[in-house]
């Protein structure tokens, strides 16, 4: 058994990461490892799986807080746990499908904006694009821009050079 348990450094680079990032993932309570009697943490075989499941989830962009809810069933087994873990994990994924679906609406516009500076056309690039017939406007959207507020003769008026 004493062959299967690893310090910290090793533990580390097993896992990939640094040892700082070892000792944030046990100051979060994502890992428990216990201590030798001079102080030393040591892992074992399954702390290492625990400690993949979290470096991967938080690399996918899961919160140390959301792994945490999930992390008590790391050691456990069965349809309960299956199913908590399930949960956790297709909220995830739906909130990246979100996340994507934005961006795909961002790069449209920008896609947009590009051709229409490539066809040299500056006045239709001042126009606002047609947002997709499928996308849900966010907030920022659909406020007006600050100075469409101004006067127009204001917004007319030439910027003044810098010396």
């Amino acid at each position: 058994m004493l062959l299967d348990v690893m310090r910290i450094r090793e533990f580390a680079k097993k896992l990939g990461v640094s040892e700082r990032v070892v000792r944030h993932y046990e100051a979060r309570g994502l890992l428990r490892p216990p201590r030798t009697t001079n102080g030393y943490r040591t892992f074992t075989p399954g702390d290492l799986l625990r400690a993949e499941w979290i470096r991967d989830l938080i690399g996918a962009g899961f919160s140390t807080k959301e792994i945490r809810t999930v992390v008590p069933y790391f050691e456990k087994s069965g349809p309960v746990v299956g199913e908590v873990c399930r949960t956790t994990l297709e909220t995830k994924l739906a909130q990246i499908d979100r996340l994507l679906d934005d961006l795909r609406c961002r790069r449209a516009v920008v896609a947009e904006r590009l051709s229409s500076l490539d066809a040299n056309d500056l006045q239709s690039s001042a126009r606002p694009p047609k947002p997709p017939a499928t996308s849900r406007r966010t907030d920022h959207e659909r406020t007006q821009h600050p100075r469409a507020a101004l006067p127009a003769d204001r917004r007319l008026r030439p910027r003044r050079e810098l010396p």
